[in-house]
């Protein structure tokens, strides 16, 4: 049931219904959906992979097609066929910009879907390793597009949350702890999306940061852990490169980069007027 929910969420933020009503491939694919329910899922494959065939690339149907192949393969556990067609999605010619289904979704982001759904596909089959690369792809390469900033930074805590776990069950937890509190200290959207400024008012960091504060205390005391810190950004070091700023330091061996758009001390001085730090 899991699969079948995780598919019909990609299908429904990959279609805006103002494209529903399009003659051949529109008939395929839906005919395509009618057989996935009915967990006829190579029956289901073939419908989408017509539309390929008919090379109408311009149709966010055939995009949708790709993926579903894709979601259908893996539902069908065929990793390494899935693998592969998630591996086309990176390939292809496909615009990530096309029309999304709302406000918080405008854009398709073929690319960044097929990456979060790779990787789900391996955690589901307990093969971490085999998910990393694809999460650092969502996040890096295939980062999520959107001209919302909360939906944008959403989404990337999301992702360092999924970061956290992979590394945690790879038995790595100086990672697990690294990109938690990298993540913390990195939510300046404007220096990233300057359109985007600021976000609405939502703390969406609580769990975020009771995983951190949990992370530290397995290693440290939040005494020790602290004054390192303190010690880390006082020492910071600040550097331009291709016309955007960045904050480098050192912290228990582990090498921060962050962007920002203040200076130094305006930096650290969000850092420490942050919620985690006062926990600390």
């Amino acid at each position: 049931m899991k699969q079948h929910l995780l598919f019909f969420f990609l299908i429904s933020i990959l279609i805006p219904p103002s494209l529903k009503a399009q003659h051949l491939d529109s008939t395929f694919f839906a005919e395509g959906l009618n057989l996935y329910q009915q967990g006829q899922y190579l029956d289901a494959v073939h419908k989408w992979k017509a539309i390929l065939a008919n090379g109408n690339d311009t149709s966010l149907f055939y995009g949708s097609s790709f993926n579903n192949i894709a979601v259908a393969y893996a539902t069908m556990d065929s990793l390494e066929t899935a693998e592969i067609w998630f591996n086309k999605i990176f390939d292809s010619k496909l615009n990530d910009r096309d029309e999304g289904v709302d406000f918080m979704q405008p854009f398709a982001n073929y690319r960044h879907n097929a990456a979060m759904v790779c990787a789900k596909m391996f955690v589901r089959h307990d093969m971490p390793a085999k998910a990393l690369p694809y999460i650092w792809l969502a996040d890096t390469l295939y980062s999520y597009k959107t001209f919302s900033g909360t939906g944008f930074e959403k989404r990337a805590v999301s992702i360092a949350m999924w970061k956290d776990e992979l590394y945690t069950r790879l038995s790595q937890p100086d990672q697990a702890l690294f990109v938690l509190l990298h993540k913390i200290m990195d939510r300046e959207i404007g220096y990233r999306l300057p359109e985007m400024s600021s976000i609405s008012y939502q703390d969406f960091y609580a769990p975020f940061r009771e995983k951190l504060i949990n992370r530290i205390q397995e290693k440290y005391t939040t005494k020790a852990f602290k004054k390192k810190l303190d010690k880390a950004l006082k020492t910071a070091r600040m550097f331009t490169r291709k016309k955007q700023d960045y904050i480098e330091f050192e912290l228990y061996g582990k090498h921060y980069v962050i962007g920002t758009s203040v200076s130094k001390k305006e930096f650290k001085k969000r850092i420490v007027e942050t919620m985690f730090y006062s926990l600390l």
